[in-house]
């Protein structure tokens, strides 16, 4: 449900002017940008999206934990906990995988992910990537970083140089 206060904050952006907004996500608020694209009326408005290791499939996400971990049974376990979780707790983590909605989004899409991430697979990225099949713009910033530090030691001066890059793909006509 976190993607409702992403739809609150883009209905405060559109009531000061706002008519295009650039979404960032890191880790689980990729998978947050990720359900506002697929569930929001107000999806229409983003122009870019800039997602750091995007958590964008829950099953994918545990089983690469569960792997990492070396737990018994690991992925195994962790496709029998998505409908547990679901018994338990009344929410459905299959509706967690938002990989095709993120692949589908018709603007620029700049990925960071490092090959080191014990968290999120950096296959989820490279799985947006391959579903783009090259007809929308995008990229991937592959690092050898772990997890959140895909832009470790100046995640300010990576930020404006993504945004600079998203904005030579988007125009910033007064439309």
């Amino acid at each position: 449900t976190e993607w409702e206060d992403l739809d609150a904050a883009a209905l405060w952006l559109q009531a000061r002017g706002a008519r295009k907004i650039v979404l960032v996500g890191a880790s689980m608020g990729g998978g947050i940008v990720g359900q506002f694209l697929a569930r929001s009326p107000k999806a229409d408005q983003v122009s870019a999206l800039i997602l750091d290791a995007p958590a964008l499939d829950a099953q994918m996400v545990l089983g690469h934990i569960t792997d990492e971990l070396k737990l018994p049974l690991r992925s195994l376990g962790a496709r029998l906990a998505i409908p547990a979780f679901a018994l338990t707790h009344g929410a459905n983590l299959a509706q967690a995988a938002v990989i095709p909605v993120v692949a589908e989004f018709d603007g620029p899409v700049l990925l960071f992910h490092g090959a080191a991430d014990r968290i999120v697979p950096p296959e989820i990225s490279f799985a947006v990537l391959e579903a783009r099949g090259g007809r929308h713009q995008a990229g991937l910033h592959h690092t050898d970083a772990e997890h959140g530090l895909e832009c470790a030691g100046g995640a300010e001066r990576v930020a404006d140089g993504a945004l600079d890059r998203v904005h030579r793909h988007t125009p910033l006509a007064e439309d």
